[in-house]
């Protein structure tokens, strides 16, 4: 099990031996000889940036509440 909180581990495959990897681009560039595919660096991009916007909601200033029936009661009293 996981340490909560902790990251989801990386594993690079080569043949049909999986090794856990600390830094995934950089073992992939170590194995292969190339760069991480295209593809999967705009996947990992745009994880990024969905993970930094959710963090950004989620962590940011609370957004005021404002009930519609406080803004429409009347100053005085009408009678």
């Amino acid at each position: 099990p996981r340490v909560k909180g902790g990251r989801k581990p990386k594993f690079v495959k080569v043949g049909e031996s999986l090794y856990k990897v600390d830094n995934y681009r950089l073992a992939y560039r170590r194995f292969f000889g190339v760069d991480v595919p295209l593809q999967d660096q705009y996947k990992y991009a745009q994880n990024q940036r969905r993970a930094v916007e959710n963090r950004k909601t989620s962590k940011g200033k609370k957004l005021s509440s404002n009930p519609p029936y406080v803004g429409k009661t009347p100053g005085s009293y009408p009678y």
